[in-house]
């Protein structure tokens, strides 16, 4: 797959010693409820091992909690953004 193309898929990219991980965030509307502080989100995740080294994925954890971050319109950008 192009590079460009995994750009417009997975707008979210981080690198750690070759090891590239990429993110797409969704905002799913029609299973959130704001008035009752309840937000879904999915995730696709798609990781790449740029190394000559094979590695294995052995745990995973998000930075921030999503109590920390409710908001009722943005883009996946920008919420990404926030938990940076």
């Amino acid at each position: 797959m192009a590079s460009d193309a995994l750009s417009v898929l997975f707008p979210n990219v981080a690198v750690t010693r070759d090891i590239r991980v990429r993110v797409a965030v969704s905002y799913l509307a029609e299973q959130s409820n704001p008035q009752l502080n309840r937000w879904f989100w999915s995730y696709h995740i798609r990781i790449e091992n740029g190394s000559d080294l094979s590695v294995q994925l052995l745990s995973r954890s998000w930075g921030s909690s999503m109590a920390e971050v409710q908001p009722t319109k943005c883009t996946a950008r920008e919420w990404w953004a926030r938990l940076r």
